[in-house]
């Protein structure tokens, strides 16, 4: 870009999709760019791992968005891949980014950061971090920082009345990884969200019985309409009136989300 300050390095902190975009898009406009991810992967929570302490899909999980919304406008998915991309789909198409683009080269994974603040002069960022292996931490000088990292690495538990003579198995979302240590057992999921209705379907078929708790209605939108996926029917000026008749004519919004919901 004529006139850019590209002077210093920059550290992107986070290989997720955000985190390889912002690296590409940096490199393109002539920066000195490292990315960091702690992981030996790219893909962020795309890339499923057993490990419970790390968010991640599970083997089953679907993409709410299709691959004509949730693709990079410079990086569709292929033909091949479904409207609504798998998990091992969408990881696949970050590595593929990732090679496209030649990120690898200015990519270090395996990095654990421990601590990012301003150093003593003030003019530069101080990362503190270990390498894959070593013990000893280090110092890093950089003049930006970048965090890419997402907003779903720090669970929250809630704590409910009788737990502790609780003899089951309670778990947060992240901490569940497949249906094995469920199968035969009665199962009840908190929450309606995208994480719930994962682990429900992952369940079936293996849980003896499935439950839903949710302290709100919700509506379940069917992933195709008329054919095409619905997703790409949801245009601004719809969620806007919706919002206007939820607020203002709650029965026209009711029936117009009532309408995708059974259509």
């Amino acid at each position: 870009m004529e006139g850019q300050d590209t002077k210093g390095k920059i550290a992107v902190i986070g290989l997720g999709i955000s985190g390889l975009a912002a690296l590409k898009n940096l490199l393109e406009q002539g920066f000195d760019v490292v990315g960091i991810d702690r992981n030996d992967y790219i893909g962020g929570l795309w890339q499923f791992t057993e490990d419970k302490k790390q968010v991640s899909v599970l083997k089953t999980t679907i993409a709410n968005s299709s691959k004509q919304f949730g693709c990079f406008t410079d990086f569709p998915f292929s033909d091949d891949v479904p409207d609504y991309p798998t998990a091992l789909d969408v990881a696949k198409n970050l590595q593929d980014y990732a090679k496209r683009f030649d990120l690898f080269q200015h990519i270090r994974l395996g990095v654990n950061i421990s601590r990012i603040e301003r150093s003593k002069d003030g003019q530069k960022w101080d990362i503190h971090l270990n390498e894959k292996g070593e013990v000893k931490s280090k110092i890093e000088k950089v003049s930006k920082v970048l965090v890419c990292t997402g907003p779903w690495e720090r669970s929250h538990r809630p704590t409910y009345e009788g737990e502790a003579n609780y003899e089951g198995i309670m778990l947060v979302g992240k901490e569940y990884k497949g249906p094995a240590e469920f199968r035969d057992k009665r199962v009840l999921i908190v929450g309606m969200a995208n994480t719930a209705c994962d682990i429900a379907v992952d369940l079936v078929g293996a849980a003896k019985e499935i439950y839903i708790s949710h302290r709100s209605g919700t509506r379940i939108i069917p992933r195709m309409m008329d054919g095409k996926p619905t997703i790409n029917a949801i245009t601004r000026q719809l969620t806007g009136a919706m919002s206007f008749f939820e607020k203002w004519i709650p029965s026209m919004g009711e029936w117009i989300g009532n309408h995708f919901a059974t259509t």
